[in-house]
């Protein structure tokens, strides 16, 4: 076989040019600096999110105890500066036993009345209104915040 002065191996052009590789460079530059904000953010819905569907079940399990008549008490959330209760009362003049106590995460605070109780054999709450779940900064900027629907009949729904 007979090759020409330029070998077919040499005449193949092999790599990147510097130009290809720095704007390769800077794009993912580009990309990995926002990444960052895109997490927190990200991170941030998660979690007002998964504390507002806890307190929903909290509520509901508050209101299904209070429907059975368990111990023939009431019973319903305790909210706290620092989180709430779930409790049990033997009468609604009494004050009522903490049955467990789930701590808010830092930042967060909840906007509701300081006991939603539940009525016995019907499971309606004594209070209806929006219970709303807010990540405040420091300086009382609300960064996030869930809204939670209790009516008259009873239904516990987080608001979109």
């Amino acid at each position: 076989m007979v090759f020409n002065n330029k070998s077919a191996f040499l005449s193949i052009d092999k790599g990147f040019t510097l130009i290809e590789l720095l704007l390769a460079v800077a794009l993912l530059i580009l990309i990995f600096s926002f990444g960052p904000f895109v997490g927190v953010k990200t991170l941030r819905d998660y979690q007002i999110s998964r504390e507002a569907n806890y307190l929903v079940n909290n509520l509901r399990f508050a209101q299904y105890l209070s429907l059975f008549q368990k111990n023939d008490s009431f019973f319903g959330i305790k909210f706290t500066e620092k989180g709430y209760s779930l409790i049990e009362k033997p009468s609604l003049d009494e004050e009522g036993e903490a049955l467990r106590y789930h701590p808010l995460p830092r930042g967060f605070k909840i906007n509701a009345p300081k006991e939603i109780i539940f009525q016995k054999s019907t499971g309606k709450p004594l209070w209806d209104g929006v219970v709303r779940i807010v990540e405040v900064t420091q300086e009382g900027v609300i960064l996030h915040k869930r809204e939670i629907n209790i009516n008259s009949a009873g239904n516990i729904e987080v608001l979109k």
